[in-house]
């Protein structure tokens, strides 16, 4: 499987840890031991970065959405939207 990107998809998933990283408890996540343990059927929520076209000005803005865990391959996980 292929890394989505805003390059070639139009969105991608942002990194939460990279966000918690910057904004420090003001940005609150899960513990990696509570998000390694996340199973199918479990809901999660995961920040979307989404590029739109707003009269010719490219724009990227970020949505939290719901999201279904559906299987886990190898470090990928396949998810239904559910927002």
């Amino acid at each position: 499987m292929r890394q989505l990107s805003l390059k070639t998809d139009h969105w991608e998933l942002r990194s939460a840890e990279k966000a918690r990283a910057k904004y420090g408890v003001d940005f609150w996540i899960p513990s990696i031991e509570e998000r390694q343990a996340v199973r199918p059927g479990q809901a999660v929520r995961l920040i979307f970065d989404i590029e739109t076209d707003n009269d010719g000005e490219i724009e990227v803005g970020g949505e939290r959405m719901w999201v279904i865990v559906g299987q886990k391959i190898g470090d990928t996980y396949i998810d239904i939207l559910d927002n």
